[in-house]
């Protein structure tokens, strides 16, 4: 029970201390944020036209409205180099542009920026840590060796609200030597932005389906088992600049409660028997995302 509960603290650490260094690092990077100020417009009418003739060039388009009229950016660009190169195609459709610089510490609305909503897709590769637990209940069963580090990858759809706020329906899929994990889920997430970079936090919630490719002792049943899952993860995500995408790492703690029940029969009488479980998940995804 003891070497559990360490395993548990150690598992929880590295949580707390992979969100200070995402934190950390975000904070470092960029003491300014480079846009370019495209236009100005008291129409709301026009801003379709302005965020098509920015698609053409493949910028982005930012814009936040003031008591009469919108300011239009695109950005944020990670030097004035970048800035510069944008403001030159900006410039054929918009001779008024300019390159303007924010605080990284400055919200959203003292920068007069509020991003609008996008939908995405995301893609990655996962390593995730899947203890298991065995618990006698009577009698003595040795059991085979349990794959406990799995990988494989994870397909998410979602949309980015203009609030901060993110949801996404994810599909995982790992495997180890012995057994694979599916899981369907969504996340409800909330990221700050700094510069090109997005730390972030959320929740998750859904279905796990663990079958077993090898089972753990001879005759042991090997079919699927399902639990609900939840837990929360935290990661930061980078704006790359360069047509719609972006990429990411993220860090997953997910609880479960898969059981597969082991016996031994001598003909009709049970002489050993014990459950292995399999109660929590996590690990490091690394992906790629596309803004629509």
């Amino acid at each position: 029970m003891l070497s559990i509960q360490n395993y548990y603290k150690g598992v929880l650490l590295k949580l707390f201390y992979f969100l200070l260094v995402c934190l950390f690092f975000s904070a470092s990077v960029f003491a300014d944020s480079k846009y370019v100020l495209v236009t100005k417009t008291k129409s709301e009418t026009e801003l379709p036209y302005i965020k098509a003739k920015l698609k053409k060039l493949e910028l982005n388009m930012v814009a936040y409205k003031s008591e009469d009229e919108y300011s239009v950016y695109s950005g944020a660009f990670k030097n004035h180099k970048s800035a510069i190169i944008a403001l030159q195609s900006i410039q054929s459709y918009f001779p008024e542009a300019v390159v303007v610089s924010f605080d990284s510490q400055a919200s959203q609305e003292e920068r007069g920026i509020s991003k609008e909503g996008y939908y995405f897709v995301n893609g990655s590769f996962a390593s995730l840590g899947v203890p298991f637990a065995h618990s006698v209940r009577e009698g003595n069963i040795t059991i085979n060796s349990i794959g406990t580090s799995a990988m494989g990858y994870i397909f998410e759809a979602g949309y980015n609200f203009e609030n901060n706020i993110f949801m996404t329906l994810s599909y995982l899929n790992v495997a180890s030597t012995t057994n694979t994990i599916a899981n369907i889920y969504s996340t409800v997430n909330y990221k700050m932005r700094i510069g090109q970079f997005e730390p972030y936090v959320g929740v998750l919630g859904g279905l796990s389906t663990l079958s077993w490719t090898k089972p753990p002792m001879l005759n042991a049943d090997s079919g699927a088992d399902s639990s609900l899952l939840y837990g929360a993860q935290t990661g930061l995500s980078y704006e790359t600049g360069f047509s719609n995408l972006a990429l990411f790492i993220n860090y997953q703690f997910t609880f479960m409660n898969h059981e597969t029940p082991l016996a031994i029969k001598s003909g009709a009488t049970t002489t050993a028997s014990s459950t292995l479980t399999q109660n929590i998940m996590h690990g490091i995804n690394l992906g790629i995302q596309y803004r629509f």
